[in-house]
């Protein structure tokens, strides 16, 4: 029977395995600088959201989601708060077939109890 180096040409196949000695460490202060840097991210992400809200109170309101999202929000949760479960509605313009439009989320448990509220 001839062995793996016989079969791949002669060559010989060498595998490593990192130990934890050979493993790089981490310079002490790396965490505590990708953490800084996270919260500065967070921060400057927080102040532009804030600065869009100033400029207008409905700045993240518009376009799509007041004349898409919301009515259908609202409609899933009439007929959730009704007792029925959102498969499908002739109320709204996009013929109602709500379960086929992942955007509502209407077998996300999170999104029902949202609903309700």
């Amino acid at each position: 029977m001839q062995s793996l180096a016989e079969r791949i040409g002669g060559t010989k196949v060498q595998v490593s395995v990192a130990t934890e000695v050979e493993k790089e460490a981490r310079p002490a202060g790396a965490l505590r600088n990708e953490i800084v840097t996270g919260a500065l991210a967070a921060a400057l992400a927080t102040l532009a959201a804030a600065a869009a809200l100033l400029v207008s109170p409905r700045y993240f309101f518009t376009d799509d989601y007041t004349t898409q999202f919301i009515p259908v929000f609202r409609e899933i949760a009439r007929l959730v708060g009704q007792g029925h479960f959102p498969l499908i509605t002739d109320r709204i313009w996009q013929g109602g077939a709500l379960v086929q439009e992942y955007q509502y989320a209407v077998f996300n448990p999170v999104s029902m109890i949202l609903y309700l509220l």
